[in-house]
């Protein structure tokens, strides 16, 4: 009786971290963006208490130096609020204490995978919510292009506009799920519904880019599909089917396209996509350019940044805008994490671990990865790279568990 009772108790404390994760990442009423604040404490508990490795401690000093130095450089040289400079000061070592708190032992990866798929569908929810009041208002996404006089979406929680850029964040994480219905599912408790949730989150998020005409979103689903396949697992019969048969889908879609079956060639021609293709290619988008600028405008002023000028607002690259608000110092450590997160991904990658549950961290890797280069996250998508790590923390965790076989050292986790 006891054992059931403990196990209702456990149950209840990890259904009550899904839904603090889960309204987070979705920004629940516009206010969910607040609740890592409450998780700051018992975050700080489980940093005092445990007893971790000197990776550990290494990821955490250099989020906690860069999140300090960044928020030393805001105050200085801009008008950042209070709560933005809380925020990137506390919420970046929050999410990643939590996402390796959380997991525990989980020798069955059932709380891997329900921790980060919560976040990938709150992600998702938020972005076809938005996607569908604009309809609501506006009748169709042409119309809200004239109205709004650009590429916006309307909020569900506070009627806010976001921009397409903006939308594709929420998107990317689950447009990199389609190569897991073609890997090996052994050992993944429910892989099935995995696989079916993938292709479903999948076909409704390259539908929402795909009219929003985000040509970034389209990029990533073919790279992060091509990665996942290519490098998840080992040549194998099966991967070889794989690649056939996607091949083959490529092949049908080329003939359905040229013989304009289903108007789809019409349909596609008149597209907000393929106008935004045809507009400008993709090596002459003109990020590329600012980004040459702003590296020569960090080295020229690497701490006084109020001298820098762009010509675009941002550098369209997180890296880049971080270094352009707070100088060299918190670009060489912002640098430094994401490169230590880097090898975290590929110590997982070679472990002995569902090759299923590898072709997802692949994926969302790839998804983080190519959003940090194009997209100013920290100035307005800075869940993203907050979720970012928590996810690193998550694998940090999981290789540590996998490294003590037996029975991991940490004991203060609740699970």
């Amino acid at each position: 009786m006891n054992s059931i009772f403990s196990m209702k108790i456990r149950t209840a404390k990890e259904d009550v971290w899904l839904i603090i994760l889960s309204a987070y990442a979705m920004n629940l009423l516009a206010f969910g963006v607040y609740l890592p604040l409450i998780l700051i404490i018992p975050s700080a508990f489980y940093l005092l208490k445990g007893k971790f490795t000197r990776l550990f401690f290494l990821n955490v000093f250099v989020l906690l130096s860069f999140s300090l130095v960044y928020v030393l450089i805001l105050h200085l040289n801009s008008n950042v609020t209070l709560g933005f400079k809380i925020m990137y000061l506390f919420y970046p070592t929050t999410l990643f204490l939590l996402g390796h708190m959380l997991i525990g032992n989980d020798v069955d990866y059932k709380k891997v995978f329900k921790m980060i798929f919560v976040m990938i569908i709150s992600f998702a929810f938020f972005a076809a919510l938005s996607f569908l009041n604009t309809f609501l208002i506006y009748g169709n996404y042409d119309n809200s292009m004239i109205a709004l006089k650009g590429r916006y979406v309307v909020s569900i929680w506070d009627n806010s506009l976001v921009t397409a850029t903006g939308l594709n964040t929420y998107l990317s994480l689950s447009l990199s799920l389609l190569g897991l219905v073609f890997l090996n599912s052994n050992k993944i408790e429910k892989a099935s519904l995995i696989k079916i949730s993938s292709v479903c989150l999948f076909i409704m998020c390259i539908y929402i880019s795909f009219v929003a005409g985000n040509r970034t979103s389209i990029v990533l689903a073919i790279v992060s599909f091509i990665i996942v396949i290519l490098f998840s697992d080992k040549l194998n019969t099966k991967k070889i089917r794989s690649i056939i048969t996607v091949v083959f889908l490529l092949a049908f879609s080329k003939i359905a396209f040229a013989a304009n079956w289903f108007d789809l060639q019409t349909k596609l021609q008149s597209s907000n996509l393929y106008l935004r293709f045809k507009e400008v290619s993709l090596m002459e988008d003109p990020r590329i350019e600012v980004w040459k600028n702003s590296l020569k405008e960090i080295l020229k002023n690497p701490i006084d940044t109020r001298e820098i000028s762009l010509d675009l607002n941002f550098a369209h690259n997180m890296w880049l805008d971080v270094g352009i608000v707070g100088g060299v110092m918190p670009l060489i450590l912002l640098s430094v994490f994401t490169i230590i997160s880097l090898f975290i991904m590929i110590t997982f990658l070679k472990s002995n671990h569902p090759v299923m549950l590898k072709g997802m961290i692949l994926g969302l890797f790839t998804a983080f990865y190519l959003q940090f280069f194009v997209e100013p996250i920290f100035q307005g998508w800075f869940t993203f790279f907050n979720v970012f790590c928590f996810i690193v923390g998550i694998l940090l965790r999981v290789n540590h568990n996998n490294k003590n076989k037996v029975k991991p050292i940490l004991e203060q986790i609740p699970d």
